[in-house]
């Protein structure tokens, strides 16, 4: 992740903390969003969402993103029906995209075997009493999931902070978070690289650099630290077999209050 900016900022109490992991989980969510397969809907709720992640941003301290921010939303296209066929060609199923939306794509064999690293993505949904919808045909690995599931995450730990539960509760989200961000999203920024030099001045790609620069602000409130890749090392990417293309969606069971 390229960058570091401070971003320390006194938050104080619980109801101050709270609003904080809210906001964290708005922006997730609204990342998730960009990277799903464009539903009729998808397109308005981007426009909607852009506006609202504004205020979230200045309260978490993140002013920094605002202006990729704003040349994201400049960059949405006209129309559903274009915002579609943008995603088609960028990831069509016909050929190699060379910017995949999948993490196991870019971990180098050694690393982490396909199998073995999709497997550890499926613990940590289950864990949380999450599985990946049979409705998505998307891998457990697609940005867009990881993505939701670190929105998950935080809307868990505004919660458990509103409900004043234990410290024990709180703790375990906080824990998971720090972990499945150096874990398992660290290649984004190799993935938005990719995707730039692809479709750059594209609404995916201005989305890819906004994403990949909040993690990097993430990683940095955190104290985590990620795997560096690069295109010596990573893995080519290629596209999963063909399956149908749906909105990727949790199915949550046995969620806590």
């Amino acid at each position: 992740m390229s960058g570091r900016i401070n971003t320390t900022t006194p938050y104080k109490g619980k109801a101050a903390q709270s609003a904080r992991a809210a906001c964290r989980s708005t922006i997730y969510r609204l990342l998730s969003l960009g990277f799903f397969y464009p539903e009729a809907d998808n397109l308005a709720l981007l426009r909607a969402g852009t506006q609202e992640a504004v205020a979230c941003l200045e309260l978490l301290g993140y002013t920094p993103l605002l202006p990729i921010l704003s040349s994201a939303r400049e960059a949405l296209p006209p129309t559903s029906e274009v915002l579609e066929r943008h995603y088609l060609e960028t990831w069509g199923h016909t050929a190699s995209s060379g910017c995949s939306p999948y993490e196991m794509e870019y971990w180098p064999a050694h690393v982490f075997q396909k199998s073995e690293g999709l497997a550890d993505v499926s613990g940590f949904y289950h864990a949380f009493g999450l599985k990946v919808s049979s409705q998505t045909g998307e891998r457990p690995d697609h940005l867009s999931l990881e993505l939701e599931f670190m929105h998950f995450l935080a809307w868990k730990e505004s919660h458990a902070l509103k409900q004043g539960h234990d410290t024990e509760k709180l703790a375990l989200c906080r824990q998971a978070q720090s972990k499945f961000l150096q874990e398992h999203l660290g290649w984004v920024s190799l993935f938005a690289q990719r995707l730039t030099e692809k479709v750059e001045g594209s609404f995916l790609a201005t989305w890819s650099r906004l994403t990949e620069q909040f993690l990097c602000l993430e990683a940095q409130a955190m104290g985590v630290s990620f795997t560096e890749l690069d295109m010596a090392t990573a893995s080519s990417p290629e596209e999963p077999p063909d399956e149908a293309c749906a909105s990727c969606q949790y199915t949550i069971a046995g969620e806590e209050g």
